[in-house]
């Protein structure tokens, strides 16, 4: 299922229907570069998306109300 897309990214959620466990990947260009939440089957390609990546929580974290 795809959660996410913008420009050349995507996030997919994956889902085994043996387990109910997820998977997350992210993709560039249709490329996996991440996946996490299997150990058997993690991955880390190091690029451009993670700074695509943390400026996308910087910004959820600004719009997110802080606890006082």
């Amino acid at each position: 299922m795809t959660l996410y897309s913008e420009g050349p990214y995507t996030l997919y959620k994956l889902t085994s229907h043996f387990d109910r466990r997820s998977i997350f990947v992210l993709a560039q260009n249709q490329q996996e570069v991440f996946v996490s939440g299997d150990a058997f089957h993690s991955k880390l390609i190091p690029g451009e998306w993670q700074e695509w990546l943390h400026q996308k929580a910087l910004a959820v974290a600004a719009e997110t109300p802080q606890a006082s």
